[in-house]
Order: C-alpha cells, then sequence, then structure tokens
C-alpha cells in the first residue's frame, strides 16, 4: 500500500530564483543550502520536483534571512487556503472594522462632551 504524497504548495526552485541561480535543478541549489543552512543535498533534489510544505519553506526562508512571503509571493494566501483560514480571517477584518468604528464613535462622543464643558 503506497502512502499518499503530501500536498506541498511551495516550488522550491523560487529559492534558486531568490537567490539569482538558474533553475535548472543542477548543483548550485543543493550545495548553496547544505552550506548555509546544513540540509542534506539529497532532500533538496527529492523537494525540488516535489515542492515543500509550510513549515519546510519557513524553515527555509528563516534560514536564508527572510521571510518567506520574500521568497513565495503568495504565501499567506496559501497558507489562509491551506489551514481553512479564510473565514476567521474574513472574521477577524469584520470585528477589527466594527471595535474602530465603535472607538471613533467614542471619541466623537467625549469630543463633544468636553467641548461642550468648557
Amino acid at each position: 500500500m503506497t502512502r499518499p504524497i503530501p500536498e506541498r504548495p511551495f516550488d522550491l526552485r523560487a529559492v534558486d530564483v531568490f537567490l539569482g541561480q538558474p533553475s535548472a535543478g543542477g548543483p548550485g541549489l543543493p550545495s548553496v543550502l547544505e552550506h548555509r543552512l546544513g540540509i542534506d543535498r539529497r532532500w533538496t533534489y527529492r523537494r525540488y520536483y516535489l515542492g515543500v510544505d509550510d513549515q519546510e519553506a519557513d524553515r527555509i526562508a528563516c534560514g536564508l534571512g527572510v521571510h518567506p512571503s520574500v521568497i513565495w509571493p503568495d504565501w499567506f494566501e496559501e497558507i489562509i487556503n491551506d489551514h481553512g483560514l479564510r473565514d476567521s480571517a474574513e472574521q477577524y477584518r469584520q470585528r477589527s472594522t466594527e471595535a474602530q468604528r465603535r472607538w471613533r464613535d467614542h471619541i466623537a462622543a467625549e469630543t463633544r462632551r468636553l467641548s461642550g464643558a468648557l
């Protein structure tokens, strides 16, 4: 029985582009990741064609000193989709907007009250 291949939405070729190397899967990227991050070359060769998941992408980007969204511009979109956070993010935005509106109303009421007291 074969195990299902986990979804790996982040293409490791983006690291090649970020590092300014040709995206050919040659010896460049595996040696860079091995020397900079201590990642095994065989792992890099496998992931080059399979992709990496969000935790692996985060580890690689942080090891290179950048946020994953610098290497993978769709980082936040993929994370929201993968973890089912789209509804939560929209609900948070709505609550935040409502809280801002209530705060503005409170400040306006206080300003009116204080200006009437003078």
